[in-house]
């Protein structure tokens, strides 16, 4: 059975309307004048633009196929792994801090990724993967661009 509207047409309809409904809410952040910096709307435009843009790609590359089933149960128990672990993610940065979740979150995703893949990475190499990601972003983030990374309600509460 052939299908006219494809998951690929779907998707770039989708990111279309999300990169709208982005651009809209974005107009409605608030400014506040500080020096050397573009503002807080730069970012979400650039998205909302970029996301325009791969939705109106995905349209008009989309192509009419056989339906199939899109995921097995397999497939979604690790979808929902990935949306657990974003999720785990948000608490950690809330409760410890950038610093310390993401190692953390660099980690767990290394380990979901592999184990889809055929040749299975040691945990060392995953462990020694997130440290030295995790030190070289935060590097970049907070000493050389001066980003105010969340900092954690533990090390506050602990002053």
């Amino acid at each position: 059975m052939k299908k006219i509207a494809t998951k690929d047409f779907a998707l770039g309809i989708i990111l279309i309307v999300i990169s709208l409904v982005l651009a809209y809410f974005t107009g409605g952040v608030r400014v506040y004048e500080i020096a050397n910096d573009p503002g807080p709307k730069v970012f979400p435009y650039f998205c909302s633009v970029l996301l325009g843009f791969c939705g109106i790609w995905s349209c008009i590359a989309a192509k009419p196929e056989e339906y199939k089933r899109y995921l097995t149960k397999r497939e979604w128990i690790r979808l929902g792994l990935v949306y657990a672990d974003y999720v785990l993610y948000a608490v950690l940065l809330w409760f410890v801090g950038f610093k310390y979740a993401l190692p953390v979150i660099l980690f767990t995703t290394s380990t979901l990724f592999s184990k889809g893949s055929e040749e299975k990475v040691p945990v060392w190499k995953r462990l020694a993967y997130a440290v030295a990601a995790g030190v070289i972003v935060y590097i970049i983030y907070v000493p050389l661009l001066g980003v105010n990374a969340p900092t954690g309600l533990l090390w506050k509460l602990l002053r």
